[in-house]
């Protein structure tokens, strides 16, 4: 009886999997399959997605590329990373739609941040840029721009309602209009969450990594773009909100001591 259909381009990469779990003190396949059915039964699943979402079309050439470039250099990573890279990247083509430059660079950056995901296979950032032959740097912003999306995926709909925001308005201000006085914003309580949560994603950001200035400018660029997108900077002044969000980042910069 076949329990999971796995893809016959897919088996050999299971049978070296389930070759790596095998303990030599297992005198018998009975035991080693009642001792060791969850963590088969996870490489068994992860093997069945990922050869599915690698024989899947991406529908754009410079995306397809992306995963190609992956495919090619993991042959020997175990389908447990390979499966987050790809629901990653398949969720952030799908949201974003990402211009690509160096389908590599993607590639490596989803190689870092999989192994993170998957808390297993963990590589250096400088090693997977050698790896896939481009800059570090480049790396880096990739990761850091598809982590910011992934933060954002796990935090959508978190405390829906609940509005802390008091820190972006002036004392004495009733909440209907947000920090910045150029713009002639009211109703701007769909603006103050998002510059918010950014915030909090920046912040997470510094604590694992400690970005620098063009990072920071980066994230800046990315969130005016999103929000303007989105509709939340209807009558703002842009140059203002870029102003402040610099401050909001240099003083977050200063807390942790990055400056």
């Amino acid at each position: 009886m076949k329990v999971l259909p796995i893809p016959k381009s897919g088996k050999d990469r299971l049978a070296r999997a389930l070759q790596a779990e095998w303990n030599p003190d297992m005198k018998t396949c009975e035991v080693f399959l009642r001792e060791s059915f969850p963590e088969l039964l996870e490489i068994a699943v992860h093997e069945l997605l990922w050869q599915l979402l690698s024989e899947k079309d991406w529908g754009d050439r410079d995306q397809d590329d992306v995963f190609r470039e992956l495919k090619k250099k993991e042959e020997t990573t175990s389908s447990l990373v390979l499966s987050e890279a790809a629901f990653l990247w398949r969720a952030y083509c799908e949201m974003d739609e990402p211009v690509i430059k160096n389908p590599a660079v993607y590639a490596a950056a989803l190689r870092y941040l999989a192994s993170e995901m998957a808390g297993r296979e963990f590589v250096n950032m400088e090693k997977v840029a050698e790896h896939y032959g481009v800059p570090v740097e480049e790396v880096e912003a990739a990761v850091m721009e598809l982590f910011l999306f992934r933060t954002e995926l796990l935090d959508d709909g978190d405390d829906e309602g609940e509005n802390d925001d008091e820190w972006l308005f002036d004392d004495g201000d009733d909440g209907d209009e947000i920090w910045f006085d150029d713009g002639g914003m009211e109703d701007g309580d769909e603006l103050d969450r998002a510059i918010e949560e950014w915030l909090d994603q920046v912040e997470e950001l510094f604590d694992c990594e400690g970005w620098d200035v063009d990072q920071v400018h980066r994230l800046i660029d990315k969130a005016i773009r999103t929000w303007k997108k989105d509709g939340l900077l209807e009558g703002v002044d842009a140059a203002e909100l870029r102003k402040e969000l610099e401050e909001l980042v240099w003083e977050t910069f200063a807390e942790r001591g990055f400056l």
